[in-house]
């Protein structure tokens, strides 16, 4: 038997429109492709940290409580995983938690005919005589 020959012909002419239709399908692929793939590396970075939390397997070191903290003593330590931070007393503020002059920023509840006396962390009032 004789090999057959298969002759293919092809129409020479391109349809621009459709050839538009196509670049812009295949755009809006490439971009939905790229979005799965960066929601997928999304994902798998969050198990990868949040998975080992939610098992337990993270092991805290628990700064505040260790005194491995460079909190002032004017401020609470608050444990946080990996870190911590510091939050000053009240009538203490700033990073190193300075007292809050109260009397001198007008923020007491004293009366006007009380005299306003800042103390570290608070403030009294003493009633004028008479």
């Amino acid at each position: 038997m004789a090999p057959t020959k298969i002759t293919l012909q092809t129409n020479q002419e391109t349809d621009h429109e459709n050839m538009s239709d196509c670049k812009s399908i295949a755009g809006n692929a490439t971009t939905r492709n790229i979005v799965d793939l960066l929601l997928v590396i999304t994902i798998i970075v969050l198990l990868g940290v949040a998975a080992p939390i939610i098992r337990g397997d993270y092991c805290d070191i628990d700064e505040c409580t260790s005194g491995n903290h460079s909190c002032p003593t004017k401020a609470h330590c608050i444990n946080a995983i990996g870190s911590y931070t510091c939050e000053c007393f009240h009538g203490y503020h700033g990073s190193q938690c300075l007292d809050v002059d109260e009397c001198k920023l007008g923020i007491h509840t004293c009366d006007e005919h009380a005299n306003c006396t800042n103390t570290m962390g608070s403030y009294k009032c003493t009633c004028h005589v008479g």
